[in-house]
């Protein structure tokens, strides 16, 4: 079993909690600055823009697949065509009947060839009506290229303080963490998951400083007289109560 905590690492571990507290400060001020706002708004609209191609990327694959399609069927309907009229008007068939047979299947192949020709135009129309909006699109996209990196500029010139108050915290966060012992940095980090960003609280008079509830005379007298880092009865969360 491991030793009960001494005061060094109780405050070390306190420490910790101030520390991470602080870098959850720091890191909302950075996702807050205005200058971050304009820029996800940039962003967002590169985005949507570029959703928006995909989707018409999409379809125009569909459109090119069609024109296979038809571009393969029209071919061998051709070919069919070529070789009939070749029958045909070749001299090589007498019957009037098997004629009359072949100048009627020759009509058909005719007459579905141009309708899969009027088709096939129709599908490349419309593949080249999405094309330009793509390139529209595209056209849009890299406008706001130049915005974004304008924007960049001052959000990292506007975040240059924070991000030295963070780098800060950072390094004071991590040498506060080599101070506690590894069983109860586990039960801490086991309280954080659990709970959100605070893990530990501390008892202020009759609350706990993590929950903010009041605890009656009997749970402070246990925790008091228990091993200096307990859990608040309210929320669960680790507790200091030492005096």
């Amino acid at each position: 079993m491991p030793d009960e905590p001494g005061p060094p690492a109780v405050e070390g571990l306190l420490c910790l909690q101030d520390a991470e507290i602080t870098i959850r400060q720091l890191e909302r001020r950075l996702e807050d600055l205005p200058e971050q706002a304009d820029l996800d708004v940039v962003r967002q609209e590169a985005a949507a823009l570029k959703a928006e191609q995909d989707a018409h990327r999409l379809d125009r694959d569909l459109l090119d697949s069609q024109i296979r399609r038809l571009e393969s069927e029209l071919s061998v309907l051709q070919q069919r065509r070529d070789a009939e009229r070749s029958r045909l008007y070749g001299g090589g068939i007498a019957n009037p009947r098997e004629l009359q047979a072949l100048r009627a299947d020759l009509d058909h192949v005719t007459g579905r060839i141009e309708q899969l020709e009027d088709e096939l135009l129709d599908v490349m129309e419309r593949r080249e009506a999405l094309t330009g909006t793509i390139d529209q699109l595209e056209e849009r996209r890299q406008a706001l290229a130049p915005r974004a990196e304008e924007l960049t500029k001052a959000r990292d010139e506007a975040a240059k303080d924070v991000l030295a108050e963070l780098a800060e915290a950072r390094v004071r966060r991590d040498a506060e963490r080599g101070a506690v012992p590894d069983d109860l940095l586990r039960r801490y980090e086991a309280s954080r998951s659990r709970h959100g960003e605070v893990g530990v609280g501390r008892l202020e008079g009759t609350m706990c400083s993590a929950c903010r509830l009041e605890l009656t005379p009997l749970e402070i007298s246990e925790l008091r007289s228990g091993p200096p880092v307990g859990t608040c009865p309210q929320c669960q969360r680790l507790l200091v109560a030492i005096e």
